[in-house]
């Protein structure tokens, strides 16, 4: 993406229900997520699963899993039976039944960022 559209820098990558996107401010985004997924210890490897809809910073995220090399997993549900083995990072916007989910189900390191 970002050598397709690295002179097309001010044109618009994305527009969400008329939030508009720039593309240099999408390659921002992507790298700033990018360093706090880093910062929270997420490494190349890893697994990640994104419980989320759609939205652009699903989308950030996902282009920062791929730069880092980590495979991620996008439900919109709590779908934890398919990676249970291997995810050590989840990303939703519905915290409080995941965290009970796996509280009551994964014996795993468990580390949950909060957005800011």
């Amino acid at each position: 993406m970002y050598s397709n559209n690295k002179d097309n820098q001010d044109d618009i990558a994305i527009n969400y229900f008329g939030n508009k996107i720039k593309y240099k401010d999408l390659f921002k985004k992507i790298d700033d997520t990018a360093k706090a997924l880093q910062a929270n210890g997420v490494k190349k490897g890893d697994y990640v699963t994104i419980c989320s809809i759609k939205t652009p910073e699903v989308i950030c995220l996902l282009y920062a899993l791929i730069i880092l090399y980590i495979i991620s997993i996008v439900t919109d549900k709590v779908v934890m039976s398919i990676s249970m083995n291997k995810t050590f990072f989840i990303v939703t916007s519905e915290i409080d039944s995941v965290k009970e989910y796996i509280l009551n189900n994964w014996k795993e390191r468990i580390v949950a960022p909060t957005a800011k």
